[in-house]
């Protein structure tokens, strides 16, 4: 799997907390008793501390990556009283999901998650995971998967352009095979209703203003880098980004990226998790999000 680094993760952690649509009622209802949690590509730690902040009960986290020195980092930041207890395992994501998630996920109540993680994976992945989940009966929340939504304002002729060749970039394999990129969140709806889950999806786009002209800049690099990695032209788009530089210094460049949060819940969940569920009327959150994935 394509790493990123420890400085990209801390730095767009507040933008994804603030642009994560929560699933509130329903992670509740999850929630109800003691969970064990399954964090597929953890990084430093990010969606558990998003995520601890809504259980109340006892938490057990397995968190899963297969950069050590990321997993270093989110062992070092865990607060030992934060009244979770904490497992890492580093391991690469894409050799045998089936084979990890059943060792991972005895626990039946499990709940699988991942953050920044299913643009990047492959169809067959997806798969895999929704198969296992489903054998077992178990919820899966994936957060900030991109959809291929950019919008920057003041808009430029070249946006439409450069978001094409982006996306395409997105398709790249990134260690688990041709990635789904923008269809990801798509596939993955698709193949959770297959095994008969309830899926919820809500937008949790980024919208970047001037309090995060570092992540702007650091966003429309990736975003330069991938148009020309994918089109072999170290030429593309100079003046776009000598322009959205210039904005980024003033305060005057927005930004909107797309992505999507998806919450399933299997139609014969043990206990009354899923009975409480089915009763919750689906989230329609309108978010705020974007993510640099090159």
């Amino acid at each position: 799997m394509t790493g990123f680094s420890g400085q990209w993760l801390q730095l767009r952690e507040a933008a994804d907390h603030r642009s994560r649509c929560g699933f509130d009622r329903e992670l509740a209802m999850i929630a109800a008793s003691p969970l064990h949690i399954v964090d597929l590509g953890c990084g430093t730690g990010s969606n558990l501390r998003f995520l601890t902040r809504k259980f109340t009960h006892a938490q057990h986290w397995v968190c899963i990556d297969n950069d050590a020195e990321l997993l270093a980092t989110l062992r070092q930041q865990t607060d030992p009283d934060a009244g979770y207890s904490l497992e890492t395992i580093r391991m690469n994501l894409a050799a045998d999901i089936t084979t990890l998630l059943d060792r991972c996920c005895a626990d039946p109540q499990t709940l699988v998650t991942g953050s920044a993680l299913l643009d990047l994976v492959s169809a067959s992945w997806i798969d895999a995971v929704a198969s296992t989940c489903a054998r077992s009966h178990l919820p899966a929340w994936f957060a900030l998967t991109y959809n291929g939504r950019m919008e920057l304002s003041p808009g430029h002729p070249e946006d439409k352009k450069l978001a094409a060749l982006v996306n395409a970039h997105q398709l790249n394999d990134k260690g688990f095979g041709p990635a789904l990129g923008p269809q990801a969140s798509a596939y993955a709806r698709e193949a959770f209703l297959r095994h008969g889950y309830d899926v919820t999806e809500a937008a949790s786009d980024w919208q970047l203003d001037s309090r995060d002209g570092e992540l702007l800049r650091q966003l429309i690099d990736g975003w330069l880098h991938a148009t020309r990695d994918h089109s072999g032209d170290q030429s593309l788009f100079n003046e776009w980004y000598t322009q959205r530089l210039a904005q980024i210094t003033a305060g005057a460049l927005s930004v909107r990226v797309g992505h999507s949060d998806l919450l399933a819940i299997a139609p014969n969940a043990s206990g009354n998790r899923q009975s409480n569920l089915s009763s919750i009327d689906s989230v329609d959150a309108e978010g705020k999000s974007g993510a640099r994935k090159s």
